[in-house]
């Protein structure tokens, strides 16, 4: 199943960070939920959740994402947060409210999106290593697989 919240965070300044505010945010979520799965989840290779930070103009949006029953704990747990500690900020970043989606299927997704095609979105850098050589653009059918690959993993987890 894949899980969803959303986190509404009050616009802070962010001048004082030394670096992204994201990689920090996956730090504070991480010393939230249980010790052993944090452990857990360092020693996999591909994470059954993710993080995306969007800065609308007017705040920020945290979307955590997670693809196993098992991981939607992380969320369960975020659920509930109000206040986020960050080091190197003066004051907790502040969360307005959140909203979480239904979970969904792979099935239900498919109905949802229907059987003509499908679209999809990079919103971060697909760059990827072959043969020794970074590389920018993927070959779309590497890609695909590796997204195939990394579903059936997951739903071991």
């Amino acid at each position: 199943m894949l899980h969803q919240l959303d986190m509404y965070i009050k616009s802070t300044d962010l001048t004082p960070l030394y670096s992204a505010l994201a990689v920090k945010l996956h730090g504070f979520v991480m010393s939230k939920i249980d010790t052993r799965y944090a452990e857990y989840l360092h020693r996999l290779d591909i994470n059954p959740f993710s993080l995306y930070l969007y800065d609308s103009g007017r705040g920020f949006i945290l979307r955590l994402s997670a693809l196993t029953d098992r991981a939607a704990q992380i969320l369960d747990v975020m659920e509930d947060i109000r206040e986020i500690v960050i080091y190197g900020l003066d004051a907790p970043l502040e969360v307005e409210h959140t909203r979480r989606a239904a979970p969904a299927s792979l099935d239900d997704i498919g109905k949802v999106v229907g059987k003509r095609g499908y679209q999809m979105r990079f919103v971060t850098p697909a760059a990827y290593r072959s043969a020794g050589k970074y590389r920018n653009m993927p070959l779309m059918h590497k890609l695909f697989k590796s997204v195939i690959n990394k579903i059936n993993i997951n739903e071991r987890t």
